[in-house]
């Protein structure tokens, strides 16, 4: 008897415990921290005013919604806390990126100099829709100060691999989630 009673809790515990999972993406949760100070950006940002915008994984660009009116306008850019997303299944930290596995690097990256994922932010001069080649990784801007070269939309988006001619943004595809990032009008540095 006390056999089976082991036998028959050996084959209740084994049939409730998972043998396998399928990995789940989450979106990034509007960071607590953000509060009541998390504000839409607006088409003009002014000095010292600060706004958060989301940042999609699977978009070619995420416009933030500000337009920057002078090349002199600088803008101080953060992640906020506790954000990821997700390339396929490859959970990614912002800003930085990742070196990719042996297959991504076999494809081409539209700014082959940062890693897959690096949070890039650019400028697109109106009218275009597609950033230009003035993007910079948001990990690499001194204290997070990005200058744009020219007036236009402010976007950002991962760096990611490039699709074939046609279908250029393919591999965002296969992208999920988004981040909230803190956009601040930066005062103009000393010359």
């Amino acid at each position: 008897m006390r056999s089976l009673i082991l036998l028959i809790s050996v084959w209740v515990i084994a049939g409730c415990t998972a043998i396998s999972y399928n990995s789940l993406t989450v979106d990034s949760a509007s960071p607590p921290e953000a509060g009541k100070n998390m504000r839409k950006c607006p088409a003009k940002l002014e000095k010292e005013a600060e706004c958060t915008a989301r940042i999609y994984a699977d978009q070619w660009t995420s416009p933030t919604g500000i337009q920057v009116g002078a090349v002199n306008e600088a803008y101080c850019i953060a992640v906020l806390p506790n954000q990821v997303w997700f390339d396929a299944d490859r959970r990614n930290t912002p800003p930085l990126g990742e070196r990719g596995s042996w297959l991504m690097n076999v494809f081409e990256k539209r700014h082959p100099k940062s890693g897959y994922f690096a949070l890039m932010v650019a400028v697109l001069p109106e009218p275009a829709d597609r950033a230009t080649e003035d993007a910079q990784p948001v990990a690499d801007l001194l204290r997070g100060r990005y200058t744009p070269n020219f007036k236009g939309s402010l976007v950002l988006y991962p760096n990611d691999a490039i699709g074939s001619p046609g279908d250029s943004d393919y591999y965002y595809k296969n992208n999920s989630g988004h981040i909230w990032v803190s956009i601040r009008r930066c005062p103009a540095e000393a010359q």
